[in-house]
């Protein structure tokens, strides 16, 4: 029914429901609805995105970036809204830890909702110094001694920013900008930050691009008489795009009762053999508490990545997985596994693959440049196998292994019906997450980034950097890449306190492991 056909004894619809009418306002999917957890039960801080400009840019002309990105993709504008109604987030938090939420499943997810209204001190850190104060001026103050870098002791601090979801007038992002030479008022490096709820890293690249792209070009009109205003829902609601159905939708997760069934028994056995890391069981990651880890930040030229491409090209293997060899390899010439217990066979490794490629290009361009729109597989590798001496042939046994993986199978049991109908997912991986022992790796490669362009005097992207920490996620080590046509080749990296013996330790590991890539990809070893 619309309004114009309701009768006048009838309830006009509420404001939240004409964005229902709009297609802005529906229920979390699947997927969605795992990252939402992960923050309604604590488990996860955030990823971010860092990018280099080649010169800085104004608040207004960020506005105007991120005013075409609301627009084309309200995605972006949103915010969570639950199904039980609570009027401060405090009382949400506590209701989302209560024996009343956990003992009892919840078939329909809470909702997403395009926001009222949004302006550039709602997203932008900077302008909000009454949330994150202190830690704010330990970022600028160490982004000036680093003359303009962003260096892993950055990393830590922008590590502890925490971007709580339900918010009724903000998103689940926020910008950090900061500037090389300190400048107030125009800044050449930017940071996104997403506490992941309907956000990845091909998001915050994704973003960066579709800012400068606006920027450089002049097809988007400002606003005239408030130019730091990015989204008013009253205004701009009938020239925007609807929601995108959820990537679960249009991509099918859900296993087989036969694979599931494989899926939990190759999980007891893995837990069994599995490495266990030294380092202190995994708890609740909160602003009082943030996860202690280290930070190590690898870089190569553009020059040494085409080296390591004619290298890999030769050998018949794909970036990610000698880098997966590299990576296991180091960490046994490092020592790490030296001390391992006797049932301590295998290392786990996790590797998140982007589910757009599973869906028509023009729909990723269109609909599913934003969004958390992931998978992963998790594998167990012997430990005894990570040898120097067989490293080409370790990563054609890789790369094979990545190839016929199925990627979809462990976020898609969370999916399935029986599961869904009958368990609480928060308190089934609230349960799985916390109190464990960590094991090994999970590798993320976003890939090669293009950030060539043509025209002279455009802004460009110079170079992109992804880093995150884990969080409960029961793994030891993130390891973070991606590549950009200007930058090279970015490998950020974090080790939770106790797996390594220092900070210096695991940038000396991280050296180690530049070493290594370039040898096996500059000789014929």
């Amino acid at each position: 029914m619309t309004l114009a056909t309701m009768s006048e004894k009838e309830p006009l619809l509420s404001k939240t429901d004409i964005k229902i009418v709009n297609g802005h306002k529906r229920h979390l999917g699947h997927l969605e609805n795992y990252f939402a957890l992960l923050q309604r039960q604590e488990l996860y801080g955030n990823f971010s995105i860092g990018c280099k400009l080649n010169k800085g840019i104004t608040y207004a002309e960020l506005a105007k970036g991120l005013r075409s990105v609301a627009i084309e993709n309200p995605l972006m504008i949103h915010t969570m809204v639950p199904e039980t109604e609570h009027e401060k987030l405090d009382e949400l938090k506590k209701y989302y830890r209560s024996k009343e939420y956990l003992d009892t499943p919840f078939p329909k997810h809470d909702y997403m909702e395009v926001l009222d209204s949004l302006r550039i001190e709602d997203v932008v850190v900077n302008e909000q110094s009454e949330v994150y104060g202190e830690l704010l001026n330990e970022i600028k103050e160490q982004f000036s001694k680093d003359h303009g870098k962003i260096s892993e002791t950055l990393c830590d601090l922008v590590s502890r920013i925490r971007i709580p979801a339900y918010l009724p007038d903000k998103p689940n992002w926020r910008l950090l900008c900061l500037s090389r030479g300190g400048n107030v008022e125009k800044f050449d490096t930017l940071l996104f930050i997403s506490n992941h709820c309907c956000a990845d890293a091909m998001t915050g690249i994704n973003l960066f691009k579709d800012i400068v792209d606006t920027i450089n070009s002049d097809t988007v009109n400002d606003i005239k008489d408030d130019a730091l205003q990015i989204w008013n829902y009253g205004r701009d609601h009938s020239i925007a795009k609807k929601l995108p159905k959820p990537i679960t939708e249009r991509v099918n997760y859900v296993p087989s009762i036969l694979t599931f069934i494989w899926l939990i028994i190759t999980t007891i056995v893995n837990g069994i053999f599995n490495y266990k890391s030294p380092c202190t069981e995994t708890e609740r990651v909160t602003a009082a508490n943030p996860q202690k880890c280290y930070q190590s930040i690898v870089k190569f030229t553009p020059a040494e990545v085409t080296q390591i491409k004619q290298r890999i090209n030769e050998q018949k293997c794909t970036m990610t997985a000698m880098l997966q060899t590299a990576l296991c390899v180091t960490l046994k010439n490092h020592g790490i596994f030296d001390n391992r217990k006797m049932n301590e066979i295998t290392f786990d490794v996790t590797v998140p693959n982007n589910t757009r490629k599973s869906i028509p290009d023009e729909l990723a361009t269109d609909q599913y440049k934003y969004g958390a729109n992931v998978g992963g597989l998790h594998y167990s590798y012997l430990i005894s196998s990570f040898n120097e001496s067989k490293f080409w042939s370790l990563s054609r046994y890789y790369d094979n292994v990545l190839k016929t993986a199925d990627y979809l199978v462990g976020l898609g049991s969370l999916m399935l019906d029986f599961v869904v109908q009958n368990k609480n997912i928060d308190a089934m991986i609230a349960d799985s997450y916390l109190n464990k022992k960590r094991g090994g790796i999970i590798l993320s490669n976003v890939g090669f980034i293009n950030t060539t362009t043509t025209q002279d005097g455009d802004i460009e992207i110079e170079d992109l950097l992804f880093m995150q920490n884990l969080g409960v996620l029961n793994f030891t080590y993130g390891v973070n890449i991606v590549t950009t046509s200007t930058g090279g080749m970015n490998i950020c990296m974090s080790a939770v306190e106790g797996a390594v013996r220092s900070q210096q330790d695991f940038v000396a590991l991280g050296n180690e492991l530049h070493n290594m890539i370039m040898k096996k990809c500059t000789t014929n070893n």
